[in-house]
Parts: C-alpha cells; sequence; structure tokens
C-alpha cells in the first residue's frame, strides 16, 4: 500500500516501519516516497503534508524536474506548513 518492503526487516522493526507509514497516513503528512523525491531535490521538510509535497513535486517537475527557486520553494513552504 505505502511501496515500502518491510520483508527483509525482523518482525518489531517491521512492525516500527508500518505504524510510522500508518501514522503518516492518519495525519495527511506527506509519504516517505514524496520525502524522497524531495530530498533528492535538496528540500528536507519532513513534517508537511501530502497537498504541500505534492505541490512542491509539481513545482520540481515544472522547472524541467531541477529545484525550482528558493522564492518558489518559500512560497509553497510557507503558504502550507
Amino acid at each position: 500500500r505505502f511501496g515500502v518492503n518491510t520483508d527483509h526487516l525482523p518482525g518489531v522493526k517491521a512492525r516500527r516501519v508500518l505504524d510510522a507509514l500508518f501514522r503518516r497516513s492518519k495525519f495527511n503528512l506527506a509519504t516517505y516516497k514524496q520525502l524522497g523525491v524531495l530530498r533528492k531535490y535538496g528540500i528536507d521538510k519532513v513534517n508537511i503534508t501530502m497537498q504541500t509535497a505534492t505541490k512542491l513535486i509539481d513545482a520540481i517537475a515544472q522547472s524541467g524536474w531541477r529545484r525550482p527557486a528558493d522564492a518558489t520553494v518559500n512560497t509553497i513552504l510557507g503558504s502550507h506548513p
């Protein structure tokens, strides 16, 4: 469901990962996949909503898959903490 394979983890660690994934989903926070894309482009915010992450990824795509200007990133993050 979340695109994270926990098969290689021991039971307790797998459960912790799954708990974190469900918690993020429950609070409408960005997915790990979204956070991975954002990190790739130098945006290290962790506690942002899925909607904010989507807007940031859309801005990256519109910039030709390059990091958008800091002003654009700050505008998106400022309007959606």
